[in-house]
């Protein structure tokens, strides 16, 4: 990881057209991270708006990560049977390739298993906040 993941760089990548989300839905593509152990499967998921934010989801299942996508209009990763370890390899991954993913702002949100520990890394390591989203008892 980089010295400084924060803030994220203002450089923006150009999303493929296969990737690029419609007004009325968001797109998604798997991918694979190096986790504590090995490869993570991740899903990535980016919302039908304008300069999204990023939120890394650690659930169970992906539709809350569909629901929080299209909800809250963020760029979702959630990596998928992650330990704490492998949640903190995807939250530096995360906070070095937010702006390539096409995320904007300079914050990254956390939600499901992990938010509050991930949070409690990041400041610990001196990081710049990072935010729980506690999404309602639905998700």
């Amino acid at each position: 990881m980089r010295d400084r993941p924060f803030p994220f760089p203002r450089r923006r990548a150009k999303l493929p057209d296969v990737l690029r989300p419609t007004p009325d839905e968001p797109r998604g593509a798997s991918l694979s991270l190096r986790g504590a152990a090995g490869r993570l499967p991740a899903l990535l998921l980016w919302p039908a708006v304008a300069d999204p934010g990023l939120l890394l989801f650690f659930g169970e299942d992906d539709a809350p990560a569909f629901e929080l996508c299209a909800e809250l209009g963020v760029i979702v990763l959630a990596p998928q049977h992650a330990s704490f370890d492998d949640a903190v390899a995807a939250l530096e991954w995360a906070a070095d390739h937010a702006a390539e993913l096409g995320a904007a702002g300079e914050e990254l949100l956390v939600a499901g298993r992990y938010a509050t520990a991930l949070a409690a890394h990041a400041r610990a390591q001196g990081w710049p906040p990072v935010e729980v989203h506690r999404p309602c008892a639905a998700h």
